[in-house]
């Protein structure tokens, strides 16, 4: 009894012999972290990671939007749209903040409601 031992069965570790028999260890943790696979372990092969098709997930990235997984075990997203509708500003996508709008260069030519009366960003 206590000495070390293999069950057979890839998803415990740790084994031990217990009046004579090999009772299996301690569950090994196959989650990978990653929200695109379905994580499960098969007791010859060990872990096993399927990859997910379809399922929302978070890229982490505020440049995309409506994230989803990808079939390969990826999480992809469609690009963000920076636009504020303002003539006098310029929109772009920063990763870790999202949206900024940054002023348009002074004199840049816009349309009314959106510049001062010579129709030009000041």
């Amino acid at each position: 009894s206590g000495a070390a031992c293999d069950d057979g069965d890839a998803c415990t570790v740790s084994d031990v012999c217990n009046s004579g028999a090999c009772v299996a260890g301690a569950v090994i943790d196959c989650d990978d972290g990653n929200p695109c696979t379905a994580d499960s372990c098969d007791a010859i092969q060990g872990c096993v990671h399927t990859a997910l098709s379809g399922a929302a997930c978070d890229d982490g990235d505020f440049c995309t939007v409506s994230d989803v997984c990808d079939g390969s075990g990826a999480c992809n997203g469609s690009p963000r749209v920076c636009d504020d509708g303002n003539e006098c500003t310029i929109g772009f996508c920063d990763s870790a903040a999202g949206c900024v709008f940054a002023p348009s260069p002074a004199g840049t030519p816009c349309s009314a409601g959106t510049c001062d009366g010579a129709g030009v960003c000041n």
